[in-house]
């Protein structure tokens, strides 16, 4: 075979556990990795007679690039047999035929060998099994004879596996429950290989045949179908390999840009630069795995043997009950800060006693996390007490960050000595004006050894949580900076999290987490990962277990929440929203706790609306009957009625209040393709400048007006939505964040008989109800349907009985 020395071509077969992809019949997949040669093709021909290939016992696939090939099954065998794998390379249009592996699964070993089956398992090879045995074809017959002894010497040998297939997802996982710190590497590095194997499923679908890729300037546009609709996109950096029509061999690019219904590619095609328009025969798509093997990296740490991390992710350290919270008289930078937020600064900048554990700030919506935060730094600085890491999951979050360390007033010299360090990706229009002048990236640097010179001139570095890698790879060692700060913490996996945290964490380090666990989380794709906890922050973790001493304590901490104010703060004074649109969210999530302090000016405006049945009460659920629909070629689902209901809505508040601006309003709604029609139908009425998005769009925004279009209305499809996770039915946390956007009014259109099969959304409808401000269809009834749907399955789940007298 035609391989490089330093990247050989390998091919690896995978066992999947049950559900690890959302195909039923998927039992396994070949991992292909290093160079691909040119013109490659795989035949995968079934010697045992159990796996059938679409009905035949062969199927060819054409490789051109690394990824993986999944493999299907009907058979109700409790085993999968041997599988021969045939390449076939294509060679100046020549076909060479070699049979090039053996794979075979080790319930296969078992039925054949089962000593050599327990001997495989006790080595950690548990799931893969993959014999390279570069056999001709004439010595094809000899593969099978000698199958388990060779696949036996490689495994139980020195044959090295890829270093992300070691102990692979079908070992045992333990439940988040019942993480401690001896299962926490194996835990998360299973949860990270899941991933990947669903966003190698994912990314999949975008592949395309017989496609046209178009020249502009010195990038290549390419049309994707559904692009728009499809959960994960495909992102800047992705790879892209294209098979030109006229030619055997496969190119390699990268995406460079991410449109509505395109792409942005950039490719080495010097030979083909007065080319605009390219035939390809097939384009094939590989996502970026950098983020991922930060997240290995960063989780691959015995932290038994590290106790100063070890106490950072599982805090066990019993404060002195003799310590007295901190009494410095501190001068705030920003004026407008409340009590809560001054007395978090001075626990965190002035404690009495050495912390040795995280700090947690948990800000809901509105009350003023973030500048909280941006506080604590600028007195951190101010006291000149060393150097400041200031992570956060995305780069809004970061960029908010600096922009707000460089807003007066702030401690003399600050913005000199602040950095906000980027991907080699991002894009320069994508940052902030304000903030291009203290960014760098790595390709400014001529070498890892520049770059980490120029990195310890500032001691403050603000950067995406991802990005922090980069800094350990040039250099900068355990302990560089004496505070970590991570903001949004909540919207990170803990793995993510813990990037900043395990490599640059000791002894004398002080980290600081804020967030809130209540809102939407990290995305993640793998149910089977969800299902073992990978969807839950680290922030969650600490703040929803029992973990001593951030459990709440209501009779110990009366002034402060429940919570003990040495190491953790829930921010509860709400600044944005009506007191009774605050209501809700805050008896149902947040324990009642929040106080509404908003400038009635602001919050009171639209009262006298003429939709508004309570004029008290600018929180308004309208019904809508509503009609599920797809267009074809399309998986998303749009709602016509709901579409016209929010028109006429937005079209009611414009023709009262004439002084009300697109601007001021915001539409969301959880299902892209709804988005799309209502920005069409804004469009048409010329009021294009309304905000229309999904709800991670708005997360950490706010408007006056927030309409919220729900879209399904078929009971058939909650389970479905649930597995894709879309919508807002079954996911609390999207409608949390949806429900506290809005400042001065926030209506919600929905069909009420379904949303109230959610205990959330139908405590939504019987809060407008009791406040007499619900509307429209089925507001009267919209508990029948469900109370008899109800008394019918459970009819069809009791069993018969008689009485005997």
């Amino acid at each position: 075979m035609v391989a490089t020395e330093n990247s050989p071509l390998r091919i690896t077969y995978v066992e999947l556990p049950p559900g690890s992809i959302d195909d039923a019949d998927a039992f396994g997949q070949l991992l292909i990795e290093g160079d691909i040669p040119q013109g490659l093709r795989l035949v995968l021909v079934d010697k045992r007679g159990s796996v059938q290939f679409q009905g035949s016992r062969s199927k060819t696939f054409d490789v051109l690039a690394p990824g993986t090939v999944t493999l299907t099954s009907k058979s109700n065998e409790a085993y999968r047999e041997a599988i021969m794998i045939q390449t076939v390379n294509i060679v100046a249009g020549r076909e060479e035929k070699r049979w090039a592996h053996a794979l075979v699964t080790v319930d296969y070993l078992g039925k054949i060998d089962p000593q050599l089956e327990e001997a495989i398992r006790s080595k950690g090879a548990y799931a893969r099994v993959g014999a390279e045995m570069e056999k001709e074809e004439s010595k094809g017959e000899d593969i099978e004879r000698n199958l388990h002894q060779e696949i036996g010497e490689k495994v139980l040998g020195d044959w090295t596996y890829p270093v992300y297939l070691s102990n692979y997802p079908n070992q045992l996982i333990v439940s988040q429950a019942h993480l401690i710190p001896k299962t926490w590497s194996r835990q998360f590095t299973s949860c990270i290989r899941l991933e990947e194997l669903q966003l190698n499923e994912d990314i999949k679908a975008f592949d395309l045949h017989e496609a046209d890729i178009t020249r502009e300037g010195h990038l290549y546009r390419l049309f994707v179908p559904g692009l728009a609709e499809k959960r994960p996109s495909l992102l800047k950096s992705d790879a892209v390999f294209a098979q030109i029509q006229a030619r055997d061999r496969a190119y390699k690019g990268f995406i460079h840009k991410v449109e509505q219904d395109s792409v942005l590619i950039s490719f080495g095609f010097k030979h083909l630069a007065g080319t605009q328009r390219i035939r390809c025969k097939q384009i094939r798509f590989s996502f970026n795995r950098l983020s991922l093997r930060r997240m290995y990296g960063a989780v691959d740490k015995d932290i038994n043997k590290r106790e100063a991390l070890k106490r950072m992710l599982f805090p066990s350290v019993i404060l002195p009950k003799n310590v007295s919270i901190p009494t410095e008289d501190i001068t705030t930078f920003n004026t407008l800060l409340n009590e809560e937020q001054v007395a978090t600064v001075e626990n965190i900048v002035y404690p009495e006693k050495k912390r040795l554990i995280p700090y947690l700030i948990f800000g809901p919506p509105g009350t003023g996390k973030t500048s909280t935060v941006v506080e604590v730094i600028k007195q951190i600085f101010q006291k000149g007490s060393g150097t400041i890491l200031a992570a956060a999951p995305s780069n809004t979050a970061a960029d908010l960050i600096a922009e707000r360390l460089m807003t007066a007033p702030a401690p003399a010299g600050l913005e000199r000595a602040i950095l906000r360090l980027n991907s080699l990706q991002r894009n320069d229009k994508d940052m902030p004006e304000r903030i291009r002048g203290i960014a760098k990236k790595k390709e400014d640097f001529v070498d890892a050894k520049q770059m980490k010179s120029y990195v310890e001139r500032f001691r403050v570095v603000v950067v995406t949580c991802v990005s922090v890698g980069m800094l350990e790879a040039v250099g900068l060692p355990s302990g560089h900076f004496d505070h970590i700060i991570i903001d949004e913490a909540g919207q990170a996996c803990e793995p993510e999290c813990a990037i900043p945290i395990t490599h640059f964490v000791n002894d004398n380090t002080d980290l600081v987490l804020a967030g809130d666990h209540m809102q939407l989380g990290p995305v993640i794709r793998s149910r089977v990962a969800i299902e073992r906890g990978f969807n839950v922050s680290l922030l969650e973790r600490l703040m929803n277990g029992k973990t001593f001493p951030y459990e709440r304590d209501t009779d110990r901490w009366k002034g402060s929440n429940g919570c003990d104010p040495r190491c953790v703060t829930k921010l509860v004074r709400n600044y944005r929203s009506h007191v009774n649109i605050l209501e809700f969210p805050s008896k149902t999530l947040y324990n009642g706790e929040l106080v509404p302090c908003a400038d009635p000016i602001f919050t009171e405006r639209y009262l006298n609306w003429d939709k508004l049945p309570n004029k008290t009460f600018p929180f308004l659920f309208h019904g809508v009957m509503g009609k599920n629909e797809r267009e074809k070629g399309s998986p998303s689902w749009f709602n016509k009625n709901e579409i016209d209901a929010v028109v006429s809505l937005v079209s009611s508040l414009f023709d009262q209040y004439k002084l009300l601006k697109p601007e001021d309003i915001g539409v969301i709604s959880a299902y892209q393709k709804q988005v799309e029609k209502l920005r069409i139908a804004f469009k048409a009425k010329k009021r294009e400048k309304i905000k229309v998005g999904s709800t991670e769009q708005f997360q950490g925004q706010e408007y006056p007006i927030i309409i919220i279009s729900t879209v399904r209305c078929n009971r058939e499809y909650i389970q479905s939505d649930a597995k894709h996770d879309l919508g807002f039915l079954n996911n609390y946390k999207r409608m949390n964040v949806a429900i506290t956007r809005a400042k001065a009014l926030l209506v919600v259109v929905g069909n009420p008989h379904l949303l109230a099969y959610d205990p959330y959304w139908k405590k939504l409808i019987d809060h407008c109800k009791e406040n007499r401000s619900a509307t429209g269809w089925g507001i009267n009834d919209y508990l029948k349907e469900q109370r008899e749907s109800l008394i019918q399955e459970v009819d069809a789940e009791m069993p018969p009985f008689e009485i005997k007298t």
